[in-house]
């Protein structure tokens, strides 16, 4: 056991040394690591967030709700809302009025309720919420709706929008080409310059390590230490990428809350602890591979 303790401290010892004698390229290696776990995490989250959004607009593909004008009289709003109770590809119609429209933006976000007292009127109109039995009769509807004389006019009648799940789906698979291309390059960049510290530590204390293998020094004792430098350097650039990437998730949802106040994102902190956790064991085990092949190339003794 104690024999296990000192092969460990001297491990770390030289881990730490070997970091701080070639400072210059393992900066290097880690920023590039750091980049590539930036990469990967914001990836992983950009995913989630468009994810969210899809999935919001996939539970609203057979509702739509139709904006009513602000003169409409409650006679022309209920005979227009047993109009579409009566079609038969309608399931169900519930009407919304302003106040009810302010209360359930305020839920959404905190910040409408005070941006209603500053204006001192509420902007938003009454609608009714309509669900399809099918989502294939959304154009119908859409195209009944404009032809009513109490319904909004132009692009504010309804909230319809027919392309918006097409173009999400097209942008998770740009990002996920894009990304990947760019993190597989990446990738490979770091593992060459990982490999290169390694040669140059390796360099550096060969008069020291055949000095270890004449006094029965095994091959895994002389390795550890370079094996442990490459998982250090791992572990810092993944802290550095995980702090950009928390920092840049909670800027983008904040900003998306700001400057559209309707948009269907939530900050989900569970995900991203997930995706920190998986930033952290990507870094040592890049690290850790970079150190090893590194070793088994360059380390002759």
């Amino acid at each position: 056991m104690r024999r296990l303790i000192a092969s460990l401290n001297f491990a770390a010892g030289s881990a730490v040394q070997n970091f701080r004698r070639n400072l210059t390229v393992s900066l290097a290696a880690v920023l590039t690591m750091g980049l590539i776990l930036l990469m990967a995490g914001g990836t992983a989250l950009g995913r989630h967030t468009i994810k969210q959004v899809l999935e919001t607009e996939q539970s609203r593909a057979s509702n739509m709700r139709i904006y009513l004008e602000d003169g409409a009289s409650l006679a022309q709003i209920t005979d227009f809302k047993s109009r579409l109770q009566a079609d038969s590809r309608i399931a169900t119609v519930s009407f919304m009025n302003k106040d009810q429209a302010a209360k359930e933006a305020s839920q959404q976000e905190e910040t409408f309720a005070e941006s209603l007292r500053v204006l001192g009127s509420n902007p938003l109109p009454a609608s009714l919420n309509v669900t399809l039995k099918k989502e294939t009769d959304l154009a119908w509807l859409n195209g009944y709706a404009h032809q009513n004389p109490i319904v909004q006019q132009g692009n504010l009648a309804t909230d319809y929008n027919p392309d918006v799940i097409n173009k999400l789906n097209t942008m998770i698979t740009v990002i996920s080409v894009v990304a990947a291309v760019v993190v597989g390059v990446l990738f490979f960049i770091s593992l060459v310059i990982i490999m290169n510290t390694i040669r140059t530590a390796v360099y550096v204390r060969r008069r020291e390590i055949e000095i270890m293998k004449l006094v029965g020094a095994t091959d895994w004792f002389v390795r550890w230490p370079f094996l442990l430098e490459g998982m250090l350097g791992g572990t810092l650039a993944a802290v550095l990428a995980g702090v950009l990437v928390a920092v840049s998730y909670n800027v983008l949802v904040s900003t998306l809350h700001l400057k559209l106040l309707f948009f269907p994102l939530h900050y989900d902190g569970t995900y991203l602890i997930v995706v920190l956790f998986a930033t952290g064991g990507a870094g040592i085990l890049l690290g850790a591979l970079g150190s090893y092949l590194g070793v088994r190339r360059f380390l002759a003794v």
